[in-house]
């Protein structure tokens, strides 16, 4: 029988970097998976990081270590036969991994784009499409995967119909999961906007009819919070409204369980990514910018919707019938770029490897 897979999850409290590298640890068969928690560095000690990784080929072991413990701050494990692979995801994280895979002797995979880390030092390197159009002379490296979204912990098969949907289905209601994010440096989610999206839920509710399950983010304003409970928060028969700002909550993996349709904000690739893995149709809401710039991700989403991963929407096409096309749509595709990873870490190890999706 095959021993089993090791794997060191580096995890530094950024729960969507995470989340990311986890998932990817989850999909490996057999995979005994520990984790980590990594310190946040200071600027000093993460500069000292990154030098000592691009120098760990000719470093001796007991530097490594000794760097480890004094400016990352963790013990690095004694395996007699050591761990199989260390995945990271997060540039804070790049360093660490190199590092701890020098020290270990194991493989090295991580996620996102790693600054100012020399791409070949790992054994292989996820990269999300839109870097690739950032630092187009990436390209070229042997040891780089470029997926269209991002990986997550999302599996359609674990989603199991909710003890009402029998008594929902014969009513003819239709579920609907709307993810809310929140503003950045190029997204913004004003009250203005909140208001427009609760008019168009209460007519979809009313019309089709549907029931709406409504989330937010930590990212979210309270106030625009503050809108969605003042025109969806009266009636919890008709719209189940779970806030960040009020229940520290996040019911994602629930919403996206009982939902025919999910709508998200485009403001997150992380929920455009793990909406677009449920196996359920997606919807991905544009919101309003800070400016006027056409960004990578503008790009992205538009393949992916050409692709019919996803459709992309404006406010003014959340009506009755656009609903009802992207329910019943036949050439809508699920995102498995998860799946797509976690082959070529066991392709990088060695061994073979399977998966099967429930839709």
């Amino acid at each position: 029988m095959a021993n089993a897979i090791k794997v060191i999850v580096l995890n530094d409290g950024n729960r969507g970097n995470f989340n990311q590298a986890i998932g990817i640890a989850e999909r490996l068969p057999g995979a005994e998976i520990e984790q980590i928690a990594v310190p946040p560095p200071s600027f000093l000690c993460r500069a000292i990081l990154i030098l000592s990784a691009n120098l760990s080929g000719v470093m001796p072991l007991f530097k490594i270590r000794f760097i480890l413990r004094r400016f990352a701050r963790i013990i690095p494990p004694f395996f007699s036969s050591g761990p199989t692979v260390i995945i990271s995801a997060g540039s804070k994280l790049a360093p660490i991994n190199i590092l701890l895979s020098r020290c270990l002797s194991t493989k090295s995979v991580h996620v996102l784009y790693p600054d100012f880390i020399r791409l070949k030092l790992f054994n292989l390197l996820v990269t999300l499409e839109p870097d690739l159009w950032r630092h187009p002379w990436m390209a070229g490296a042997q040891n780089l995967i470029f997926i269209k979204g991002a990986p997550n912990r999302i599996l359609p098969s674990c989603f199991q119909p909710s003890p009402h949907r029998g008594e929902e289905k014969v009513r003819g209601i239709i579920n609907i999961a709307v993810l809310i994010g929140g503003d950045d440096k190029n997204y913004r989610i004003s009250e203005g906007w909140a208001e427009e999206l609760s008019r168009r839920l209460i007519e979809i509710s009313e019309k089709l009819p549907a029931k709406i399950y409504l989330t937010t983010s930590r990212r979210t304003n309270r106030t625009t919070e503050d809108i969605f409970r003042k025109w969806l928060g009266g009636e919890p028969a008709r719209f189940n409204l779970i806030l960040y700002g009020q229940d520290f909550a996040n019911p994602v993996s629930e919403f996206l369980a009982v939902a025919d349709l999910v709508i998200t904000t485009e403001d997150s690739i992380n929920m455009v990514s793990e909406s677009a893995s449920s196996g359920k149709p997606t919807v991905v809401l544009k919101v309003e910018r800070k400016n006027k710039k056409f960004l990578v991700f503008d790009r992205a989403f538009e393949n992916l919707a050409a692709e019919n991963y996803i459709r992309l929407w404006s406010l003014e096409d959340i009506i009755p019938s656009n609903v009802n096309e992207a329910i019943c749509n036949p050439k809508r595709k699920v995102l498995a770029e998860t799946e797509k990873v976690a082959a070529k870490v066991m392709e990088l190890l060695g061994q073979n490897f399977c998966h099967s999706r429930m839709f």
